[in-house]
Parts: C-alpha cells; structure tokens; sequence
C-alpha cells in the first residue's frame, strides 16, 4: 500500500512539474498575463484528474482549458487552445526524455550479438568452455590471414630431463603448430581471436580459454596484444603468433 501511494504521489509530482514547465513556456512566448500560483494550481488539478481511469484526460483538459482562460484573460481560440495544445507536446516529450534517462542505453553489446548468432557448434563451445572463451567476433581493422608461429619462452632444458618432460614439450610443441591468429583487436580492452582447427576462440588479454586440440582440452591464457600479433601461453610455453 505505502508502495503504490509513494508511486502515485511521485507521478502526480512529476506530471505537474512538466505540465506547469510547458505551460509557462507557452505563455512566456506568447506574452499572454498570467499569475504563478494560480497557474500552479491549474497544472496540479489538471495532473490530478488525468490520473482518474478512463475519462481522467477528457476531464482534465476541459479544466485546463477554462483555468486558462480565466488566468491569462486570452481568447478561447486560438490563444488558449494552442497553449494547451503545445504546451502537451512539450510535456510528452519531457516525458519521452525522462524514461530514457531512467532506462539507461538499451544498445546490446557487439560481443552478445555475437554470442546470440554465432553457429550451433560454437554455442555448444560456449557452454562447456569459461566465461571468458568468446566465439568470433567481427571488427574494424581485424587482419583474417595465415599465422606465424614464434615460440617466446618454454620450460629449460635440463641434462637429465625425464621421458616424461620431453613429452611434455613435443606435445606443446604440436599443440602450437594447431594453433593460428585470425585477428587482433586492440583498444581499451584488446584481445585476440584464436583459432584451433574448425573452432574460434576471442580471448582478451590477461583471460583465459579452454581450448579443444581434438584429443583434450587445454587452458590458453592471452598475455598481450599488438597490431599484428599475440602473445599466448599455455603449459608453461608461451609462444607468439603473428599475422602475414
């Protein structure tokens, strides 16, 4: 109850600041005589029967009609009529402008628009990879063209290295030679767009993604960006894929 009484109080409030606001801009530019509170008065009644269901806006325009006349001593037509008459416009668009602000940007955002039309085996990606694992996303400026692969730093090769430790380092070798740089995006939040077989991956920079190479997934963390190229790292490699 005390909910909907704050509501209607509001509304009334802020529909009679607007109709008063239009109002005395219409007078003001006709130069018609008018009295403040009489003309506040006129605005609040006017807002008040425009609340009653159904007839309220039928009621309240007929008052405000006879209010102004009364107030400014003008003629019926034209001079009260077309200071009613624009005097709503202006408070609709007042009113149009308020909701936008209370709405905020309602635009989607490139990246979920992509989300939203990406293809069924990329969703299906989606859902099974982390938050930050992002399908292609087309931009300004992004370079689609055949990679080069540059290995920045790998784990030390020691003497007696076990079996085990050089697997390890020819299957992130072969795991790199699976991977190419479709796209760069720089800007106030870079990233990069990888691609591992027939899947695509966008990563920002310093964000990871689950990345399949067909036998497992494997985690590829983007560590920086440049016009041409990225630097990403996984298994304690981290490599740089250039774009030609």
């Amino acid at each position: 109850m005390a909910s909907e009484i704050i509501y209607y109080v509001t509304e009334f409030a802020t529909q009679t600041v607007f109709l008063l606001a239009a109002l005395w801009i219409m007078i003001k530019v006709q130069k018609l005589d008018y009295k403040f509170l009489p003309l506040l008065g006129a605005a609040a009644l006017s807002s008040g029967l425009d609340m009653i269901p159904f007839a309220g806006h039928y009621i309240s325009l007929v008052v405000l009609l006879l209010c102004l006349k009364k107030i400014t001593e003008a003629e019926m037509v034209p001079d009260v009529v077309f200071t009613v008459a624009v005097g709503y416009a202006l408070m609709f668009g007042m009113n149009l402008w308020l909701l936008g602000a209370l709405l905020g940007d309602l635009r989607p955002s490139a990246l979920e628009s992509a989300d939203k039309d990406a293809p069924p085996e990329v969703a299906a990606e989606l859902q099974d990879a982390e938050p930050t694992n992002r399908p292609v996303a087309a931009a300004a400026g992004t370079n689609v063209k055949t990679t080069a692969v540059e290995v920045v730093a790998a784990p030390p090769a020691q003497p007696s290295a076990k079996p085990e430790g050089n697997s390890e380092v020819k299957s992130a070798q072969e795991f790199a030679k699976l991977l190419s740089l479709k796209g760069v995006i720089n800007g106030p939040r870079p990233m990069a767009t990888l691609q591992c077989g027939s899947k695509s991956y966008t990563i920002r920079v310093g964000e990871s993604a689950l990345v399949d190479s067909g036998r497992e997934r494997i985690q590829v963390r983007c560590e920086s960006t440049s016009s041409d190229s990225a630097v990403f790292s996984f298994s304690g490699t981290q490599i740089r894929l250039s774009l030609r």
